[in-house]
């Protein structure tokens, strides 16, 4: 048996779209090859910024972790102020998180709202991470989407504007 963590946005039918579903279909047939399946996503921002991870209600024997006061960054509209968004937010919680749970492996299914001292502590405990992008945010944390009422950046310039438009 592997014990599983992924970081997605969340699942049915509050997330919908590929972005939930595909890491539901693998975690459930995860689950149903024996193995130890624990999900973790961002989820609200709370009054007192404190950043905390709150265990939920499991989902179709999957174990539920919710991160309130994540880093934000707007899926729909893009990331308006990197430097804002990426601020450091608690490697220690982080780090009692993942030794409370011992996942052999995480499997990452979007960088959006994800701390890197997520990442950090995982690396420090030697934990093997997988990474999967199941969006535009890995590419451009400015991508919009369809519908969103924004214009579509397209003068990136072979990808040597999107440093200069990130900073």
């Amino acid at each position: 048996m592997i014990k599983i963590l992924h970081y997605a946005l969340g699942l049915p039918p509050v997330n919908t779209g590929g972005l939930a579903k595909q890491p539901e279909n693998i975690m459930v047939r995860q689950v149903a090859n024996g193995n130890e399946v624990s999900l973790i996503y961002p989820g609200n921002v709370l009054i007192d910024r404190e950043l905390k991870i709150k265990k939920n209600k499991s989902f179709n024997n999957i174990k539920v972790y919710e991160i309130n006061n994540p880093i934000s960054a707007t899926l729909l509209s893009g990331e308006h102020d990197p430097k804002v968004s990426l601020k450091h937010m608690g490697l220690n919680i982080y780090t009692d998180f993942l030794k409370t749970i011992e996942v052999n492996i995480i499997h990452i299914h979007t960088l959006v709202n994800l701390d890197e001292e997520f990442i950090s502590a995982a690396n420090k405990m030697d934990i093997k991470i997988i990474f999967t992008a199941h969006d535009y945010f890995e590419i451009c944390p400015k991508a919009k989407t369809i519908g969103s009422g924004v214009k579509t950046c397209t003068e990136c310039g072979n990808g040597e504007k999107c440093v200069i438009c990130n900073r």
